[in-house]
């Protein structure tokens, strides 16, 4: 019951907002049309009572309607007089003054809804977010913003959230880095069209929170819903909290499936610049399947592509980074380099670990 009251609700802010738009338009129309009537028919009369050039007229209308009054052009006959008095005076400066409060009035309104999230930007080729994490979402956002930045390819893409956790602005930090937001539910069909998700590059579906299971349900609703658009089902990223979900994501053909791990965005930004690359990097956070394991072995000034291709070889793994003699990792070195190290960092399968004796005997000259 509650669900399908939301979506009423938000349905009849919609219709409140379209007509609020097009009355106000409408009230802005017809004042310009009065006042454009006005200074027409002054010029007009000017040109007939005072005898001027439609230059003049014009000027004349123009200084008197704005309460300029150079004073250098002013009406003389008493019919001049009358029609100065009557059309500009009377009704041409109320209906400019008028005019100017209603434009000013709009502009502050759409000022307002564009910062509260309640405009329709008619964005493309842009990146949606959709939800807000439980917890520290302003903090993961910032984070996810800079890395998704610092690509080039995406320095310059426009960025949307769609969420209701900011009512009244985005913070100001987010705001700097150029993103906007629309305060609305992805359980309401016209909030995908309000964000144009149809023409968005990315979709990004986020677990509303990463430790609760049920988290995948209101994701399943959310993908249910994109895939009823027909849109490009590679263009969407979604986290899924319980890796028994997947299948049914799965099932519905988004297959850009990840894990939420909000204190490294950053395996959400490979995901999305490097399609695939989270699969690899999903398996660096677990102890099961293909995972990275330190082996304590000692080299001494071997060429670090004999040391990955003696492993590759071995069949134990891929040779990912080597520790020195001072303990740091150094990752992908170059490949003629030769190491001296204290421990190996290999990427291997649960199926077929080896010990680090085998490392050892594999890498003996």
């Amino acid at each position: 019951m509650l669900p399908r009251l939301n979506v009423i609700l938000s349905k009849q802010r919609q219709k409140a907002v379209y007509l609020r738009d097009h009355a106000v338009g409408f009230s802005i129309f017809k004042s310009f049309t009065f006042l454009l009537i006005i200074l027409i028919v002054h010029t007009f009369l000017m040109t007939l009572f005072e005898g001027l050039s439609w230059g003049d007229a014009i000027w004349l209308t123009l200084t008197t309607a704005t309460t300029v009054g150079y004073g250098d052009i002013s009406a003389v006959t008493t019919e001049g007089r009358w029609t100065t008095a009557l059309l500009l005076y009377c009704g041409g400066i109320f209906v400019l003054a008028n005019f100017a409060g209603e434009y000013l009035e709009a502009r502050n309104e759409r000022k307002s809804r564009k910062i509260k999230g309640q405009w329709n930007w008619n964005m493309k080729n842009h990146i949606v977010i959709i939800n807000t994490p439980a917890h520290g979402g302003d903090r993961f956002f910032q984070m996810l913003i800079k890395q998704i930045r610092n690509d080039s390819n995406y320095a310059d893409i426009p960025i949307q959230i769609m969420t209701r956790q900011y009512p009244n602005a985005l913070p100001r930090e987010l705001r700097d880095l150029g993103v906007i937001h629309y305060h609305g539910a992805p359980d309401v069909d016209e909030s995908f069209n309000m964000v144009n998700i149809t023409h968005a590059k990315h979709i990004i579906v986020l677990s509303k929170n990463e430790h609760e299971s049920l988290s995948d349900a209101l994701s399943y609703d959310i993908i249910a819903r994109l895939a009823d658009l027909n849109l490009d089902k590679k263009r969407v990223i979604v986290e899924c909290v319980e890796d028994s979900n997947r299948s049914r994501f799965h099932r519905l053909g988004f297959h850009t499936v990840i894990r939420p791990i909000r204190a490294y965005p950053e395996v959400l930004v490979r995901t999305l610049v490097a399609p695939g690359s989270e699969q690899l990097l999903e398996e660096l956070f677990t102890h099961s399947g293909t995972h990275p394991r330190r082996y304590p072995v000692e080299i001494d000034n071997i060429s670090w592509s004999d040391i990955v291709v003696r492993i590759m070889q071995a069949g134990f793994g891929t040779a990912l980074s080597y520790i020195n003699q001072a303990g740091e990792a150094i990752t992908n070195p170059d490949a003629d380099a030769q190491v001296t190290t204290r421990a190996l960092i290999i990427m291997v399968n649960a199926k077929n670990l080896p010990n680090h004796q085998d490392i050892s005997r594999c890498l003996q000259p």
